[in-house]
């Protein structure tokens, strides 16, 4: 009886084999053709979402760049160009009248403020200002005597060997190198400077020798700066006419730089217009009398400074990332870009700034 029920257990235990192993199998097989393809399209959507999110952050980036490198340009230029504006005239402006030259510069060295007007709306304006260079201030002394290679003073002041010392009788005035120490006279209240037959540290020959009666204002200086800001291109630049030095870079993306005369009546004009007296302000009209500088109180600069990438284009490869021009103030200039390659694809920020002449006015009143 034992041989017939082994066969029956046997049987049993291949049945159960047989049951795990198609479990097994059914655990094994692979994702059907369906379930392959929503998984494609799945992966699909998510590339695509990841993309498109990655090219949105793309041009939120370059919009965020874009504006904070122009508004970088901007400061640098304003805080540049404001410096040297609040500085015109310093220690010259009450010289109204010159001829002053020195063998770098043939420009008239007492002129504070020049505005040289664009050739139209499209073109930007060149600025120049002079003023005297001095880490300690101006020093005023009066000339006792003179004559055509000393001259005498009450007080010595910022008069040193290099620098530069200007005379003035109200009228005119000259500037003179200093070539020798001041010496002091043996009673103490008075001294001798030795000017001419050298030149300074720019290789300038101040060759000027008028001699000036006693009572004359003599002014001393380290150095004199007349600085000339420029557009070239996209760059703004910068040349000092008396250190004779090549252009220096102040900003780059300028597109636009405007410059324009406040005037007492509280009007801005710009180089080529008259003021309502009739005077011209134009560069030449500025060294005609000294009633030019007492209208003058100011100088208001317009700045249009771009992004410095360029952005792509639309679909159909035109340039929409600028649709309009950027504007001045209200009821100032137009500002006309059309000239510039692909002005639109450019994003743009405008600074207008009114900077006080305080120099001109202190000395002009």
């Amino acid at each position: 009886m034992k041989n017939c029920i082994r066969p029956k257990r046997i049987q049993n235990v291949f049945q159960m084999k047989s049951k795990k192993e198609n479990q097994i199998g059914k655990a094994q097989s692979g994702f059907s053709m369906i379930e392959l393809l929503v998984g494609v399209l799945i992966s699909m959507l998510v590339v695509l979402a990841v993309a498109g999110t990655a090219q949105f952050l793309e041009v939120q980036k370059r919009i965020t760049v874009g504006k904070n490198s122009t508004l970088e340009t901007l400061a640098i230029t304003t805080n540049t160009l404001e410096e040297d504006i609040r500085m015109a005239g310093f220690g010259l402006s009450s010289c109204p009248v010159t001829h002053v030259v020195s063998s770098n510069d043939t420009e008239d060295l007492t002129r504070a403020v020049t505005i040289t007007a664009g050739a139209n709306n499209k073109s930007s304006d060149t600025l120049q200002l002079v003023y005297g260079d001095s880490q300690f201030g101006i020093s005023k002394s009066f000339l006792t005597a003179m004559t055509t290679t000393t001259f005498n003073v009450n007080y010595a002041g910022q008069l040193t060997k290099g620098s530069l010392a200007l005379i003035s009788d109200g009228i005119s005035c000259d500037v003179y190198f200093v070539n020798a120490a001041p010496a002091q006279n043996s009673a103490g209240n008075s001294y001798t400077v030795t000017y001419g037959s050298d030149k300074d540290a720019y290789g300038n020959s101040w060759t000027d020798a008028t001699i000036r009666k006693a009572g004359a204002t003599v002014l001393g200086f380290n150095g004199i700066k007349n600085l000339t800001y420029s557009l070239n291109g996209t760059s703004l630049q910068v040349v000092d006419a008396v250190a004779g030095t090549p252009a220096t870079l102040v900003s780059d993306n300028i597109v636009m730089v405007r410059f324009y005369y406040g005037l007492v009546d509280g009007s801005f004009v710009s180089a080529d217009k008259n003021n309502n007296a009739g005077t011209d302000y134009s560069p030449a009209g500025l060294t005609a009398t000294p009633a030019n500088l007492k209208n003058i109180k100011s100088i208001r600069m317009f700045i249009v400074a771009r992004s410095p990438v360029l952005n792509k284009t639309d679909s159909n490869n035109n340039c929409t990332t600028t649709t309009t021009a950027p504007v001045s103030w209200t009821g100032g200039p137009t500002i006309d870009l059309s000239s510039t390659n692909n002005w639109g694809c450019y994003r743009y920020s405008t600074s207008d700034l009114i900077v006080p002449l305080k120099n001109v006015l202190l000395s002009a009143t």
